[in-house]
């Protein structure tokens, strides 16, 4: 204490930091000085409260890989028969009509690495805490994505996903927005079609955050402010509003609840980009620990009367294309653009050729400008590869870029166990964090993995609608 107070006499200006940030200018007091490290993370990415959908899913403990169940499709009735019989005269007979199916389980796993010295250091957080919870939200997100928009058929290792199994059932149950929300008159008549077809009662409509704001927005008009609770309470003014659902005769308690979910969202799925640390941004590359290499791409008009063709005056131009592969450890990047000038009715044929070598894609992402010529190019299909060749795949404008689709539906809106039960997640094994002894996968490493094997089982695809080519804002 004598010798510090002695150098502080000899040295006035023995100060704390004056300022500076690069701890490589200090010297003199500053260079004594620590910085006050903030012991809590900002974060820009998913957290908890972001897997609204799948904390609140029914879930349920399986053991077996393939969960079978019982689909009961008729009591055996109909309207040409009758149940009705003479005084004297024996009952009639019907079968009733049960199909078994089945979901096929699927495994998501992440990783995560950290090293020894950082756990020697005395750190702003726990070096494994950070690993661990980013490994185990990389999977969700996969998962909360995969349950909406998942398909087996374009990559083996994932599930089928709600929009699939639906859509799968035919055009009944698909409605095409081309763009625009649909009318209430729409949703009350499919909300119709559930309760009096199928014996549901609809009670939610999922859709994009972005179309969530649309409804919120609708025919307000110039008059987007509104008294709170639509009277003059002296309260003050609202801008806008917020639309919680609408009303409908067969809906459960005859209200829709309209319910955004980031998931079901693809209208912003651009070509694969990832984070580059050297420049601190996002760029275009290749993603995934081992990508396929980028196929070629050729593209060529089909003249019109091109069955199907949902090409319109207002949609046709000259519209560019790119395309990605995709394997079960990442995405190749996309292709340069390839245009062609599309007419009315007429359609566009892509052939994609996969790379010679590198790592095997078995699909292939295909994406469009959202307008002729304006560069934004967004995803429209998931392809499979063809067994052998070439993959060809013919665009009639089916999707629409930068749209966005929605479910309505019966969301286990009476029971989660008897047979009006809709969806459950069947659980092989329930989320699961695994730490190996030191020095596996490397000498100085710490090494850990967090698993999860299930599968979204929808037991009543008719009780759903799909809404596709929603706008977003």
């Amino acid at each position: 204490m004598r010798e510090l107070n002695e150098l502080l006499e000899i040295k006035k200006a023995f100060e704390a930091n004056p300022g500076i940030t690069d701890v490589a200018e200090l010297f003199d007091g500053p260079a004594l000085s620590m910085q006050y490290i903030d012991g809590t993370m900002s974060s820009i990415v998913a957290s908890d409260v972001d897997f609204a959908f799948l904390n609140k899913l029914p879930k349920r403990s399986v053991d077996q890989t393939i969960a079978e169940y019982n689909k009961m499709k008729s009591h055996g009735d109909s309207p040409y028969r009758t149940s009705f019989v003479g005084q004297s005269e024996d009952p009639h007979f019907a079968d009733a009509y049960l199909k078994r199916k089945f979901d096929e389980m699927a495994y998501l796993s992440e990783g995560f690495t950290y090293n020894r010295v950082i756990a020697r250091t005395r750190n702003t957080n726990d070096p494994e805490m950070v690993s661990s919870t980013s490994a185990m939200r990389r999977m969700l997100t996969s998962l909360s994505r995969g349950l909406w928009n998942g398909d087996r058929d374009a990559l083996s290792v994932e599930m089928d996903g709600i929009v699939k199994k639906v859509s799968s059932l035919g055009s009944d149950f698909v409605y095409d927005c081309r763009g625009q929300l649909p009318g209430a008159d729409v949703i009350q008549h499919f909300a119709a079609q559930i309760r009096s077809r199928y014996f549901g009662l609809a009670n939610e409509f999922h859709m994009a955050v972005g179309s969530k704001n649309l409804f919120d927005q609708a025919d307000l008009g110039d008059k987007q402010y509104i008294f709170l609770d639509g009277q003059n309470t002296g309260a003050g003014l609202y801008a806008s509003r917020v639309v919680e659902g609408q009303k409908a005769s067969f809906a459960l308690n005859n209200k829709i609840q309209y319910v955004p979910d980031l998931w079901i969202d693809e209208s912003n799925f651009g070509v694969p980009m990832d984070y580059d640390r050297s420049t601190d941004s996002v760029v275009e590359k290749a993603v995934g620990e081992a990508p396929p290499d980028t196929p070629a791409l050729a593209v060529a008009a089909q003249a019109p009367s091109v069955p199907g063709s949902k090409w319109e005056a207002g949609d046709v131009g000259t519209v560019a294309y790119r395309v990605a592969a995709v394997g079960p450890k990442g995405a190749s990047q996309a292709t340069t653009s390839q245009s062609a000038t599309v007419a009315a009715n007429g359609a566009v044929e892509l052939t994609i050729t996969p790379a010679a070598g590198g790592n095997f894609a078995e699909a292939f992402l295909i994406f469009r400008e959202t307008a002729p010529g304006n560069g934004d190019f967004r995803k429209i299909a998931r392809v499979k590869r063809a067994t052998s060749g070439d993959t060809t795949f013919v665009d009639v404008n089916e999707t629409i870029p930068g749209t966005s689709v929605g479910v309505l539906g019966d969301f286990n809106s009476r029971s989660t166990s008897d047979e009006t039960r809709t969806m459950v997640l069947s659980e092989l094994m329930s989320p699961l964090k695994t730490t190996f002894p030191p020095g596996v996968g490397g000498l100085r490493l710490n090494v850990g993995m967090v698993e999860y094997f299930t599968t979204i089982q929808l037991f009543a695809e008719e009780k759903f609608v799909v809404f596709k080519n929603m706008p977003v804002i």
